[in-house]
């Protein structure tokens, strides 16, 4: 797009934004309509298709699509409230996309406009979510090397320490051992942690139960081997009956992305972006 007609195009659309109470940004159809040269019969079959497009796709249409009533004014001078729609961003991109830009050359800007917005968007939202998954990972390992130090200031080996908390993982996973659950993940390389692939419940599942254990160890006398094995058994055995009562089994749950990979696609950004 032309960067004049790109200028154009983005004042034109970002004069009609409105934002709510919770700062989410929404679009009003009968606006939209007016600035894309449709009457409102006209658009609101171009809304229909689109409220059909999203459903086709298995995303709630009620997410993007809200039916309300807004003010406007009549040729008396008077007001009346009339049927609306409050669209999203993604909604207006499907709008957009359900015009005709050989007929309406605003709609053309429009595909671009909201095509744009909506990749930033998502952008944005994958980010979030690789944060959040990136911290998971980490109050996980936190958590690993506590309960690590709390079971070797207790004079166990390191053969010791990996045998217990491969039992407790045990435990978490209903039986599932570590190599059982790698395979279930779809891990190949020995070196790669099973909390890479863990989701985010069940890092934030095994944390609690790692905490609890090393918490027990620091203020109570729990010096063997068994005991120390049975304390971090009996932790991660309450903290996956608290998951199953809620309907999460731990060794049911699909594998999440890989937090190395995650981590190399966000260092990618940072690098493409001090580039810019």
């Amino acid at each position: 797009m032309d960067s004049h007609v790109k200028q154009w195009a983005q004042s034109l659309f970002d004069s009609i934004k409105h934002v709510n109470s919770s700062g989410e940004e929404y679009w009003l159809a009968r606006e939209l309509a007016d600035v894309l040269g449709y009457s409102w019969e006209g658009f609101e079959r171009v809304v229909t298709r689109a409220e059909v497009s999203v459903a086709e796709t298995g995303m709630p249409v009620e997410n993007h699509f809200r039916h309300v009533s807004t003010m406007v004014t009549i040729g008396s001078g008077g007001e009346r409230l009339v049927g609306d729609v409050q669209l999203t961003r993604y909604a207006c991109y499907i709008a957009a996309q359900n015009g005709n830009a050989a007929k309406k050359p605003a709609i053309a800007a429009a595909q671009a406009y909201f095509a744009s917005q909506t990749r930033k968007q998502e952008l944005i939202e994958q980010r979030g979510s690789d944060l959040e998954r990136l911290i998971a990972r980490q109050k996980f390992a936190e958590s690993d090397k506590r309960i690590s130090e709390a079971i070797i200031e207790k004079g166990m080996s390191g053969r010791g320490l990996a045998r217990i908390k491969s039992a407790g993982d045990k435990v978490m996973y209903g039986g599932n051992n570590t190599t059982q659950m790698k395979h279930r993940y779809g891990i190949t390389n020995i070196k790669t942690p099973l909390a890479n692939r863990t989701p985010n419940v069940v890092l934030a599942a095994k944390s609690l139960a790692n905490e609890m254990t090393a918490t027990n160890l620091e203020q109570y006398t729990i010096d063997t081997f068994h005991d120390i094995k049975n304390e971090n058994n009996d932790n991660n055995k309450v903290v996956r009956s608290a998951l199953v009562e809620r309907g999460i089994v731990p060794e049911e749950l699909p594998p999440a992305e890989d937090t190395d990979k995650i981590m190399k696609r966000l260092q990618s950004e940072e690098r493409r972006k001090a580039l810019e």
